[in-house]
């Protein structure tokens, strides 16, 4: 988390930090899955079946995008 932070601060573009909110939300709900309901084993399962997490997926390219201008 720290990395992709300060990895967005040195971007070319100051507008890469409005992605960091997503990133975060969605390691995140990965963690309350794994630890709340036990869901580590399958993690693929977890990442394509949670609607949060492919909300939060499907957004943070498009606010990437549209930082990257």
């Amino acid at each position: 988390m720290i990395a992709y932070s300060l990895s967005t601060f040195t971007a070319h573009s100051q507008a890469m930090m409005a992605t960091i909110p997503f990133v975060l939300f969605g390691i995140f709900r990965y963690l309350l899955l794994v630890h709340r309901r036990d869901l580590g084993e399958e993690p693929e399962n977890v990442l394509f079946r949670d609607v949060p997490i492919l909300v939060t997926a499907a957004l943070w390219p498009a606010s990437a995008a549209r930082s990257s201008r």
